[in-house]
């Protein structure tokens, strides 16, 4: 038989390539959040060091959720974008897009509501730090006009959305301080589950740097304020790690 190879940093995304007993804890995830009936919107936070699978873990539980109707998985990858106003924009740009294929049946689509929207977005952030920034956006008519529409979609098609957030530690401190306020203030989105994955370490430490003026644990508790649901990666069994041949340069398991 063909030896398979296996990249330090490489990701799987099939069941029969899980190496380290991912799927199991993964399937149980995307099983929470299939079953789940309450309208209102849940923020779990996926926690690992770098290459302790977090991604083939998102990988996962996307692939259990591919056969469900009633959830719609939608990838946001937010150091695709280079500015605070370019990732507020690219959230809402990216979670239209996939809504307005899978849901929006009408010539009136998510996009047009956002069009009107995000030129403003530039201002708001050149005139106000971060959280204010993204606090003025969504408070904005068009897009709490967008927010009500998602919902109302969402609630008669008896559908919800899963975000799947991955990279968090990857980001800027500022990106990561941006990306977390617009968690926090449109997590209240009914319908809508988040599941970010991360360094909680590097990500809590990033906090802190923002609110070093303030008590030693500031990043924890920052976290702890959006993040309901911690959860922890299983640990890999030392005779798993011991076998597994990395075949590429480097070391570590997939990211």
């Amino acid at each position: 038989m063909e030896e398979q190879n296996y990249s330090a940093d490489s990701p799987v995304i099939q069941k029969e390539d899980d190496r380290f007993s991912r799927w199991t804890f993964s399937e149980r995830v995307a099983e929470v959040i299939s079953k789940r009936s309450d309208p209102s919107s849940i923020v779990i936070g996926l926690y690992g060091v770098w290459g302790d699978g977090k991604t083939s873990a998102l990988n996962f539980i996307e692939n259990s959720l591919s056969a469900d109707e009633n959830v719609i998985c939608i990838k946001f990858n937010p150091w695709r974008f280079g500015t605070e106003d370019e990732l507020l924009s690219g959230f809402f740009f990216d979670i239209a897009d996939a809504l307005d294929a899978k849901l929006i049946n009408t010539g009136d689509k998510l996009k047009d509501f956002l069009k009107k929207a995000a030129p403003g977005a530039g201002a708001i952030f050149g005139a106000k730090g971060t959280g204010d920034a993204v606090g003025s956006f969504l408070s904005t008519p068009d897009v709490n006009e967008l927010k009500s529409r998602i919902e109302e979609a969402l609630e008669t098609a008896k559908r919800r959305v899963l975000i799947l957030i991955d990279d968090v530690d990857r980001l800027e401190n500022s990106e990561i301080h941006a990306l977390f306020k617009l968690v926090k203030l449109t997590a209240d989105f009914k319908y809508t589950s988040y599941i970010l994955a991360f360094d909680k370490d590097v990500v809590a430490a990033s906090l802190q740097e923002r609110y070093s003026s303030t008590k030693n644990n500031a990043g924890e508790d920052f976290l702890e304020k959006i993040i309901q649901v911690p959860l922890h990666l299983p640990s890999v069994e030392q005779p798993i790690l011991s076998n597994f041949r990395v075949t590429t340069s480097g070391s570590g398991l997939d990211s």
